[in-house]
C-alpha cells in the first residue's frame, strides 16, 4: 500500500543526537517536572535540549523521577488531542524498548532530528503517522536510516498557568 511508499523529504545537516543521560541527573523537583524545549509535532527539527528552561507545576500518578517535559511545536499530532503549543509529559526508554503498534512517542531519526509520532513497525520499516490528515506518514527503513525512541508520551497539559 501507500504507507510503504517513502515520501520525499527535504535534505537537513544532521544535528547531534541529544544525550539522554542529563536526565538521569535531573532530582525529583517540588518545582514540577523540567520542561527541556521543543518537540516537532509537524516536521522533523532540531531535538530538545538538556537545559531546564522552567517546570510545569503538575501532579499525575506513577510520577517518575526521569519524566520530563516537552512543548509542542507543529499541528500534527492535534487529532490526538496534542495542539500546538501544548506540553506534553515524556517518559524515557531504554535503548530496546519496542513500542506498542500506534503507541505515541518521541522519536529521534539520524539526519533529519525529532518528532512527536504514532509508532508502527513492521520487520525493518517504521511508520511514524501524523494524528492529523494534513501530513503524510513518514516512511523509514531501518536498515539504512537510524531511528531511536527516546521516549513515550504520558500526558498533554493545555494550560500554562502551571509553569513555575
Amino acid at each position: 500500500p501507500d504507507l510503504l511508499k517513502p515520501d520525499p523529504a527535504p535534505t537537513q545537516t544532521a544535528p547531534s543526537q541529544p544525550a539522554l543521560s542529563v536526565l538521569k541527573s535531573i532530582a525529583f523537583s517540588k518545582k514540577g517536572l523540567p520542561v527541556l524545549g521543543e518537540i516537532a509535532a509537524g516536521h522533523f527539527h532540531q531535538p530538545f535540549t538538556d537545559e531546564i528552561d522552567e517546570y510545569l507545576d503538575i501532579s499525575y500518578s506513577g510520577r517518575k523521577n526521569s519524566d520530563y517535559v516537552l512543548r509542542i511545536s507543529g499541528k500534527s499530532m492535534i487529532g490526538a488531542g496534542i495542539p500546538d503549543g501544548a506540553y506534553v509529559g515524556i517518559r524515557p526508554v531504554p535503548k530496546d524498548y519496542h513500542p506498542r503498534p500506534g503507541e505515541i512517542v518521541a522519536v529521534w531519526v539520524d539526519g533529519e532530528g525529532a518528532t512527536l509520532k504514532h509508532y508502527y513497525q513492521k520487520d525493518s520499516t517504521v511508520v511514524l503517522e501524523a494524528a492529523n490528515p494534513d501530513y503524510k506518514p513518514i516512511i523509514l527503513d531501518l536498515t539504512t536510516t537510524e531511528v531511536t525512541v527516546q521516549g513515550t508520551h504520558i500526558f498533554t497539559h493545555w494550560q500554562t498557568p502551571g509553569i513555575v
